[in-house]
């Protein structure tokens, strides 16, 4: 086997750089279960604490820099062959990073395995650094909150949105790099959760820290910019739009002019598992070291690292699925405990399916858009009353970057009395989304509005089960004539 390196995520700070200790603490029996199916000597923990955990001052770049350094340091017989990575949480960033910044064309890395990668984030990572979690730190650890990580954690975050990006197909995708990438997260919180007042410790679709949405890394992807319409609408066109009480689905001002699918034109499909009986931490119930979970957590370990090329890695896609029907299948029989089961907490509600829509609003010439409203208005399927505002869940705007709007929606629904998942979107029949943006400095100038009508199939296209779908709108800014108006001496 070839070696395993261990990367931790956002604030393990058991331990120092020097400590064994505390790498040991931070991974639990994984490493143990690993040295013991392979061999001693060949696991290994890269310890980011000194890093990577709570100083203001310490970027993404900053932490991967540091792991470029490690491992042409101290890790160097790493990097004269191959070897594996497994990461948790915030791992994923800065490997993530370091593949896109720092590792070269022949980088080593074979098997990347993601325990519950926050890849597109997560709620706590606002509640993080917010003045209040900061003051606590402050007052009562003598520790910062770790700023600019939270940063590229919150919600919504642009630059690590682009960084996906980056790596998203192609020469420049993962695979083509020569690394077979793996997402293992669960989707069940652990009960102790339910009681803290705090929506993003008990979330459905999500692990308590991170949701399985945010860590998949099967993103879609569409980029809007004006036709030949909206190249031509005057400001005197916009103004009549906006008098309407809604816009027209006809008044189609933009073309999506990119796209990107897993699964099409060749961008390959990254294999998801969501194991039975696991969350973010815990000693119970974590996915790196829970007890409670072995059983379902340690097989895809095993898979994932003895998988030798990319035709079989190819082909995982099925069984890593097949575990999460398996996960969903147990959940129906696996209840809650009485205490919270008669508050009506249900183990399958854990396990509906939920989706992120990240919306990124620019003007023509790339600056971003902060000052706009965004609609959905949805036509019902025969025999349903379904409203798309039924489905969503939670909405977030960035702090660092307003111009970037999240929804999170439950695509899926555990029917109790038919004892089966029913899709969301079977219940609509159509999706109309619009956007409308505003010039707050002035009166002279105007945005075309934005309005993508979806039917059906539109909509489970782009909007899919434990997937985040990020569209990038650049809106055509059209000045008044006041702008070009000459006045004579």
């Amino acid at each position: 086997m070839e070696p395993i390196l261990l990367i931790h995520g956002y604030g393990s700070e058991q331990g120092t750089a020097t400590s064994q200790r505390g790498a040991a603490r931070i991974y639990g029996n994984l490493a143990t279960w690993l040295k013991r199916t392979y061999s001693s000597d060949s696991v290994f923990e890269l310890d980011l604490t000194r890093w990577i955990s709570l100083e203001d001052g310490i970027g993404l770049d900053d932490v991967s820099r540091a792991m470029d350094a490690a491992l042409r340091g101290p890790y160097s017989h790493l990097m004269s062959k191959t070897f594996h990575v497994i990461i948790h949480s915030t791992g994923a960033l800065v490997v993530r990073n370091w593949m896109l910044k720092f590792a070269g064309p022949n980088q080593p890395i074979r098997n990347l395995i993601y325990l519950a990668g926050a890849n597109f984030g997560s709620g706590w990572a606002d509640l993080g650094n917010n003045r209040l979690a900061r003051w606590g730190r402050e007052l009562f650890t003598s520790s910062e909150a770790g700023t600019r990580i939270l940063n590229a954690l919150e919600l919504g975050a642009s630059r690590t949105i682009d960084l996906h990006l980056s790596l998203r197909g192609g020469d420049a995708s993962m695979a083509a790099r020569g690394v077979r990438e793996y997402v293992i997260i669960g989707s069940q919180p652990a009960a102790r959760w339910f009681e803290r007042p705090i929506r993003f410790a008990k979330e459905d679709g999500s692990d308590g820290v991170v949701r399985v949405s945010a860590a998949n890394l099967n993103f879609c992807y569409a980029r809007f910019t004006a036709n030949s319409a909206g190249q031509k609408a005057t400001v005197r066109d916009v103004m009549d739009l906006r008098k309407l009480a809604h816009l027209p689905t006809d008044a189609v001002y933009y073309d999506r002019v990119e796209e990107s699918l897993p699964g099409v034109d060749g961008r390959e499909v990254v294999p998801l598992a969501i194991p039975y009986n696991t969350a973010h931490s815990g000693s119970d119930y974590s996915v790196v070291y829970g007890s409670a979970n072995r059983e379902y957590v340690e097989p895809l370990l095993q898979t994932a690292l003895e998988t030798t090329n990319i035709n079989t890695w190819r082909t995982l896609a099925r069984p890593f699925a097949d575990v999460t029907a398996a996960s969903r299948e147990e959940s129906k029989v696996r209840g809650f405990t009485d205490r919270l089961a008669d508050r009506g907490w249900e183990r399958p509600t854990q396990y509906d399916a939920h989706a992120q829509v990240v919306i990124r609003l620019f003007d023509e010439d790339e600056r971003p858009i902060d000052d706009y409203d965004i609609y959905f208005e949805s036509e019902p399927a025969d025999g349903h009353v379904t409203a798309i505002s039924d489905l969503i869940e939670h909405k977030h705007r960035n702090g660092v970057t307003p111009n970037v709007f999240m929804f999170y929606l439950r695509t899926e629904k555990w029917d109790r009395e038919e004892e089966k998942w029913k899709d969301r979107f079977d219940e609509l029949k159509s999706l109309t989304f619009s956007i409308e943006a505003n010039e707050p400095e002035t009166d002279d100038i105007q945005y075309v509005p934005f309005v993508l009508p979806l039917d059906q199939g539109a909509i489970k296209k782009w909007i899919r089960h434990h997937t985040t779908t990020v569209m990038d709108v650049y809106m055509r800014r059209v000045p008044s004539e006041n702008v070009f108006r000459i006045f004579p001496a």
